[in-house]
This record gives C-alpha cells, structure tokens and sequence, in this order.
C-alpha cells in the first residue's frame, strides 16, 4: 500500500510530456535472448522480465498476462532487487510481482510486476556493468536489465502468447516524464506432441490413474484436450462414456 502512494504522489508530480518509446521484453533464459519455448502439460518453467536500451526509469506498473490461460498458469515470480555497490543503498525502494495462488486471472485485472523508486536515480540499463551488478550484456541490442522472473506451469496442449501492458499507475522517470515503453512478447507452445485421449495425467497411458483428474476437471469446468474424449471442443458429461469406453478398450 505504502509503495502505491509514493507512486500517486510521484505520478501527480510529473508533466505528461512524452519521451521515445522503448523496450520491456520476454526472455525465457536470464543471460540470452530466447523469445519462443516448447513444452508438454505439466512442465514447469520461468519467463524473464527485462528492461532494454539507454533508458531510465524510476517507477513502473507493468502487468503481464497469457493470451490463452488455458495453456499456461502463471505460479508465482521474484522481483530483483540488489545492492548496488557503487552508489549505495538499494535499486528500487519496493519491488514485487503479484500472482493470484489460484493462478486464475482474477476479474478486471492480470499479474502484476510493480517497481519504485522515488528517492535516488532509477534504472539505466545501457550504463554497464561496473555501475550495475545484474547488468546482462547482449540479451537486447544495448545489452538490458534483468527486471523480474515468472514462473509458470503449462496446463494443456496449445500455443499462447506471454504480454505485457502499463497498469493503471503507468511508467514514469522523475521529476517530469512519463513514459511510453514498447513491449515484446514471447510464445509457449505444445504444438508437436503425441498425445493419447484419455490420458489425463499425461503419464503416456490411459488407465485408471487418469480417472480421478478426468473427474477434477469435469467439477471445474477446465478444458484440456486429452479429456474431450469426444472431441467436441468442451469437456463436459458427454465426455463420461466416451473415456470409460477408451479406458476399458486398453
């Protein structure tokens, strides 16, 4: 709550006066530029946030969601925030990332990465490494600032985009400008797997292990495609004999 005020009050005394759009992008490595990663359901991974180019900022509310929640679940997530060791004190004064526990975008908002800094200089990626210890060269075309890791699960076949957009409280470098960054996305795809209906838990057989998952997800309206035994585009009752059927046929 306390960091939020500090950034209304920073953010009612800034101009809206605009400067030259720059980068936030994804990476799926924290040391090279990897914009695109394939997985099965079940895998567990991470996304890096970074921040690109000969820019600063002081204070940034940047959300981030899937274009398809079906295919990935955002688990959780850390906000880098060191030491400097050349100036003193700390990077931001607050920096978190925010994901709901259920993994469930919750209504009219997405995850959240929120940093601030209202009483020292603010982020410049493009300074080097002897200024800034997480400094990673070479990830973007000015080398670029490792802002936050997300973890995420991939729930169910398919291909879905990893985006980000301004929050309400916006980006801003003080005492006067507001910023307009440009973002880039990143793909997680399934897309190539052979996989069997029926097979619920993705263990590469169709018995009776898969019958209590294929339950959970009738009770919870989820949709995943090994359990449209039907085929029908909606996992509901109509699926039930369709699964038995596949089951006792093995």
């Amino acid at each position: 709550m306390f960091k939020n005020v500090l950034l209304a009050v920073a953010v009612a005394m800034a101009s809206p006066s605009f400067v030259a759009a720059q980068d936030i992008f994804w990476s799926f490595s924290p040391t090279a530029l990897e914009t695109s990663f394939s997985g099965a359901p079940g895998d567990t991974a991470a996304a890096y946030i970074f921040s690109d180019r000969n820019f600063g900022f002081d204070a940034m509310d940047l959300h981030f969601t899937a274009s398809d929640s079906s295919v990935v679940r955002f688990t959780g997530g850390e906000a880098f925030n060191p030491t400097f060791f050349t100036i003193g004190g700390t990077r931001f004064d607050a920096a978190s990332v925010v994901v709901e526990p259920s993994g469930d975008t919750p209504v009219g908002d997405t995850w959240e990465l929120f940093v601030v800094n209202v009483t020292q200089n603010g982020i410049i990626p493009a300074v080097g490494e002897l200024f800034d210890p997480d400094f990673v060269p070479n990830v973007g075309p000015d080398g670029a600032f490792l802002l936050a890791r997300v973890d995420f699960e991939i729930l169910d076949v398919g291909t879905t985009q990893l985006e980000f957009n301004l929050g309400l409280q916006g980006a801003l470098q003080l005492p006067e400008n507001i910023l307009d960054p440009t973002f880039g996305s990143a793909t997680v795809s399934t897309e190539g797997l052979s996989l069997l209906l029926g097979d619920i838990n993705y263990d590469g057989a169709v018995d009776f292990l898969d019958f209590s998952p294929f339950i959970s997800i009738l009770l919870n309206y989820r949709y995943q495609f090994t359990a449209d035994c039907n085929q029908d585009g909606v996992v509901n009752f109509l699926d039930v004999g369709p699964f038995i059927a596949i089951v006792s046929s093995q």
